[in-house]
């Protein structure tokens, strides 16, 4: 049995780690090495004592494939100046690697055996050219310790053109893979982040204009979808959506979900914005803002696992509410609880100790960054929630998000 009360806290310890762990690797560190197109990177990486910067001139390095490379401390590969080394990635049973501020066509790390430790890909661009689509592909397998932060992913269209799958950030069997501070816009068909096994963390990525249109793949901002009961605890929070067909699409078989501390901004499509809880059994849905014109939709589809025990807490929706479906969406099975939410028109409300009311936020009624969605000091919700913080999110970009503490008495199997 997993008790929630710790959720917080560990949050809290795990961005501030992070962030500290970023300012480390972010400041370029002086070159070790300085190396040019041709150079035989498997051997320069190889032979690099651990510690070691190995800055890349500007140029296309084509693709290249780094294998069985372990190191005792982090070797840096980086580009020497902005993101001019350009290159197709191809990583397996490595240890102790750091992809920073470079341009990837395609990077491939673990897959398709899951074996990578202690890799980050940081600051860099990923753009379709060079052969590849511009798809990072991460496949996990037990504690990795493996990091994606502060990368681009602009206008990628995989539509079945991704041997990997459907998403521009495509990620196998997470664990404890940390994905923070990524931007995915620009539009394209493919999902932004899609995952599939247990665990992971979802920390403060912003995505923006990810839009179904006529695509044929999935163009979900995030789509968890595996089999039965396979993720546990994947935690998503202090993400920006603005301008999505679906902010998030947890389908088939997710368990033990914790989204908080969101903001789930407007659309320009009505009817898009969409969360979508299809399969879900146990989660946390606490803290976060919502503005799509569409909402939530919880439940099942006939011939899969229902969808129970999702705690929905603490949140603001605007023109928007938790909805049971219809048709083949059987809604809530059992334990699904709503309680001290925030809904601008009784037409949306549900659960006990609900506030009906417009909220008032900083950035005014429709707020154009993320920290405009702060309440104002006078708005109703305006330290409403059961912890006594505002309703809505507490997570307003930049910094460490105030976490939620738990409802009460609750517990996650």
């Amino acid at each position: 049995m997993r008790n929630y009360w710790i959720l917080p806290v560990l949050i809290q310890s795990i961005v501030l780690f992070v962030i500290l762990f970023l300012i480390s690797i972010t400041a370029k560190a002086a070159c070790t090495t300085t190396v040019s197109v041709g150079a035989n990177l498997q051997s320069i990486i190889s032979a690099a004592a651990a510690g070691s910067t190995i800055c890349l001139n500007s140029g296309n390095y084509g693709t290249v494939t780094l294998t069985s490379i372990s190191k005792t401390s982090p070797v840096t590969i980086v580009s020497a100046s902005g993101v001019g080394a350009q290159m197709y990635l191809h990583v397996n049973t490595s240890n102790n690697l750091v992809f920073n501020s470079l341009t990837f066509w395609n990077a491939y790390v673990g897959y398709p055996n899951g074996d990578e430790t202690n890799t980050t890909i940081s600051n860099s661009n990923f753009v379709s050219g060079g052969g590849g689509i511009g798809q990072l592909c991460i496949s996990g397998g037990g504690v990795q310790g493996n990091l994606v932060n502060g990368n681009t992913f602009s206008g990628i269209t995989v539509d079945g053109g991704g041997s990997c799958g459907e998403g521009r950030l495509q990620v196998y069997w997470p664990y404890d893979l940390m994905i923070i501070g990524n931007t995915l816009n620009g539009g394209g068909c493919s999902d932004g982040i899609n995952i599939s096994g247990p665990g992971g963390f979802v920390v403060a990525n912003r995505f923006d204009g990810l839009l179904q249109g006529g695509c044929s793949a999935h163009v979900d901002n995030i789509q968890v979808y595996s089999s039965p009961l396979s993720n546990d605890s994947l935690i998503v929070t202090g993400n920006y959506f603005t301008n999505g067909s679906a902010y998030l699409g947890f389908y088939s078989g997710v368990n033990d979900i914790v989204v908080a501390n969101n903001t789930f901004g407007p659309t320009t499509t009505n009817g898009s914005g969409q969360i979508q809880f299809l399969a879900v059994e146990g989660g946390i849905f606490t803290h976060n803002t919502n503005l799509s014109s569409f909402g939530i939709i919880q439940g099942n589809k006939t011939g899969d696992q229902s969808t129970t025990n999702i705690a929905y807490t603490n949140n603001v929706f605007v023109n928007a509410g938790i909805s049971d479906g219809g048709g083949d969406v059987h809604g809530c099975a059992s334990g699904c609880t709503y309680d001290h939410n925030l809904f601008n028109s009784g037409s949306y409300s549900r659960g006990t100790n609900q506030t009906i009311a417009t909220p008032a936020f900083t950035g005014g009624s429709t707020p154009s960054t993320q920290a405009g969605f702060q309440l104002t000091t006078g708005s109703a919700g305006h330290n409403g929630a059961t912890d006594s913080h505002d309703l809505g999110t507490l997570y307003y970009g930049g910094g460490i998000a105030t976490q939620p503490a738990a409802p009460s008495g609750f517990y996650m199997n």
